[in-house]
């Protein structure tokens, strides 16, 4: 006999016996059910919000509060890659209210960055006085001894502005220097990434985009790669080229309408595809999840954007 239970719905849960949900919660770890921490059923209350974390606004944050270098080179990235689009005349705040950074709220009357904002844009500062939990820091552990606690390090030296594309951009090509790069030509243009390259940069961009800024302890640490592991990494990139085999027709559908790194409404998605608004966003959603497509912070005006 086998007896399936579905997962619970975000809106549902948590799930508890008895009255007291932080001590009658449990969750299913691999071999036995445990009792879920107090950390993990605050978050689970917290993740109810139908409108999603990363839209909160935060009093009193303002525009003054983003680095203006790191937004200026991430919309110069965006206008070589979205040549013409609408959004590149657009002033700072405007764009960032499209993107989900900058959000106004007329129910209660108030304006400001949302958590995803600053923590995308935000300086350093700014965001670690909202949020003293966290602390982004890459090393390069790799054949350390005990007179050498690392080989590399990125961290917190006043040399750089501590927030996720930052940190993003400085992380990435340490990941991926030691990877090989065969020789490969598209017409008369060298083309230097692999699917490896592909693969690393998108873990860890599920790492940044999953990892819940709002409880206690959150530390990024990214061990480098290298040697074996990159070996590795090649094998997984391999598995990755497979996993097509998994998608539904009209997942494949969505992918092949899409262009990469070209920010989507799921309106428009539907359009091209001929199907209902509901079940393209429960599509789009599923490929998310499954680590093909990216979105932008906020449920409302949500954006998805193809990575791969």
């Amino acid at each position: 006999m086998v007896i399936k239970v579905p997962r619970a719905d975000y809106k549902m849960r948590p799930i508890y016996v008895g009255e007291n949900p932080y001590k009658g919660t449990f969750k299913r770890n691999n071999e036995g059910d445990y009792h879920a921490t107090e950390h993990e059923i605050k978050g689970m209350i917290r993740d109810q919000n139908p409108e999603g974390n990363d839209g909160m606004i935060l009093e009193y944050y303002t525009m003054d509060d983003i680095d203006g270098e790191t937004l200026r080179r991430y919309r110069q990235i965006f206008e070589i890659r979205n040549d013409g689009h609408v959004w590149n005349s657009l002033d700072n705040q405007s764009f960032l209210e499209q993107l989900g950074g900058y959000r106004k709220d007329r129910r209660e009357g108030k304006k400001g960055l949302t958590v995803a904002g600053l923590m995308m844009f935000g300086n350093g500062l700014a965001i670690r006085n909202e949020f003293d939990n966290i602390f982004m820091d890459y090393r390069n552990e790799s054949e350390i001894t005990s007179d050498v606690r690392w080989n590399d390090r990125i961290t917190y030296d006043g040399t750089w502005e501590n927030n996720l594309f930052n940190f993003f951009t400085k992380v990435t090509p340490k990941l991926t220097e030691d990877l090989k790069k065969p020789f490969k030509l598209e017409g008369i243009q060298r083309i230097d990434e692999t699917p490896v390259h592909k693969a690393v940069r998108e873990a860890f961009v599920n790492l940044i985009i999953h990892a819940d800024y709002l409880m206690d302890a959150g530390v990024l640490m990214i061990p480098a790669l290298g040697g074996k592991s990159a070996e590795s990494a090649e094998k997984s990139a391999e598995s990755a080229e497979k996993k097509d085999v998994l998608l539904s027709k009209r997942q494949r559908q969505i992918l092949e309408c899409m262009e990469l790194e070209v920010l989507y409404k799921s309106e428009e998605i539907a359009e091209k595809i001929g199907l209902k608004g509901a079940r393209t966003r429960e599509l789009l959603n599923e490929l998310v999840a499954m680590g093909r497509l990216t979105c932008t912070a906020t449920t409302k005006n949500r954006r998805y954007i193809r990575v791969e």
